[in-house]
């Protein structure tokens, strides 16, 4: 299995609870559809007594193979989103592609 993780951060003129329901309703359902998607999860950080924290949350992606990722990200679903997510809330920063092995 192989998954890439995108930290996400919200644009400043939005508020932690905007970002939330934007990821989860309107961005979560578009990005689940990705061509050989596996798994899709959302880690959405909270806000605490000191505010909201720098990364709004944190997404992962899974796949059966590096190349059906690649594949996935290169799709023309990707490449050319939704016009709603053309104005996304959401700044995303991509880390490196990992290897996931259940133990």
């Amino acid at each position: 299995m192989t998954k890439a993780i995108f930290m996400l951060y919200r644009r400043p003129n939005m508020s932690g609870d905007e970002f939330r329901d934007y990821w989860r309703n309107t961005h979560g359902p578009i990005a689940a559809k990705m061509p050989g998607l596996k798994k899709y999860v959302q880690n959405q950080a909270l806000m605490t007594e000191e505010g909201e924290p720098p990364v709004a949350g944190i997404a992962e992606v899974y796949f059966d193979t590096v190349k059906a990722m690649q594949d996935a990200l290169a799709s023309r679903r990707v490449r050319r989103p939704s016009p709603i997510c053309q104005t996304s809330p959401m700044r995303r920063r991509p880390l490196p592609l990992s290897w996931t092995r259940w133990i």
